[in-house]
């Protein structure tokens, strides 16, 4: 897997890139969270499946859900706080 993360003339995140086998990702265009949706989606795909049957998977759609909720509270106080979308703590 190779990752790449910039910074722009300030020193802030400014995207980046993570490419591996079968996938590209370029985080000027995406989020997290929605990578995190992508990949609970499949999971749930294969739960699904009759190939699928594998007693880790439904534990890692759990998981993944705990970090969007982390996510979500996240994002909902730095709206409350006039700071979502830039770069104040």
């Amino acid at each position: 897997m190779k990752d790449e993360h910039f910074l722009d003339d300030a020193g802030n995140p400014a995207g980046g890139i993570a490419e591996g086998e079968g996938f590209s990702i370029d985080w000027s265009k995406t989020t997290p969270e929605l990578v995190l949706e992508a990949v609970a989606n499949r999971l749930r795909f294969w739960m699904d499946h009759p190939v699928g049957d594998n007693p880790h998977t439904p534990r890692m759609v759990r998981h993944i859900g705990v970090i969007k909720e982390a996510a979500q509270r996240r994002r909902a106080d730095r709206e409350a706080r006039g700071v979502r979308g830039t770069f104040a703590k």
